[in-house]
């Protein structure tokens, strides 16, 4: 959170947005950008909240379905990560994945412009993205982040947390 006097936010909102008459009145965009409000289609029921999730927080840039390839992500200097890609996201513990949803991607040298949702979103509503993130993928994190009685505990395979918590 950046705090800015008014008419600071107000230009930098035009110049976001492409507006070319600063103070003219109401700041009005200069196109439709899509709404992710929907889930994106052969979600569960039972990932229907993760899902939703991922669709108004982590779609715009990295898209519906984890391929790096959401709207927004033709405007960032760097390619933001494929979520989808089993390989590259197998590699990422799900504790990495909490660090930078939560902490934004400076937290784990990447880009800058990843946001942080910590101050948004809730340690629960994380999880529910990270695991999401694993359904993307269809993949777990590595075996070395993974508890050794995870399935001895009923975890499901990839969280690395026991039912409950």
């Amino acid at each position: 959170r950046q705090r800015m006097r008014a008419a600071d936010v107000e230009l930098l909102a035009s110049y976001l947005l492409g507006v070319e008459d600063v103070g003219s009145g109401p700041i009005e965009p200069v196109g439709p950008y899509p709404v992710a409000d929907t889930l994106p289609e052969g979600s569960n029921e039972g990932s229907n909240e993760g899902a939703r999730l991922y669709a108004s927080h982590c779609a715009s840039c990295h898209g519906a379905d984890g391929g790096g390839d959401g709207w927004n992500a033709v405007n960032l200097p760097v390619p933001p990560t494929a979520h989808a890609d089993s390989a590259q996201m197998s590699a990422r513990a799900d504790d990495t994945l909490f660090d930078g949803i939560h902490g934004g991607g400076w937290v784990l040298d990447k880009s800058s412009r990843m946001p942080a949702f910590g101050d948004r979103l809730s340690v629960r509503e994380i999880r529910l993205l990270v695991d999401h993130i694993r359904e993307l993928c269809s993949c777990q994190g590595p075996v070395w982040a993974r508890p050794a009685d995870a399935e001895a505990q009923g975890a499901s395979p990839g969280n690395g947390r026991r039912d409950g918590e």
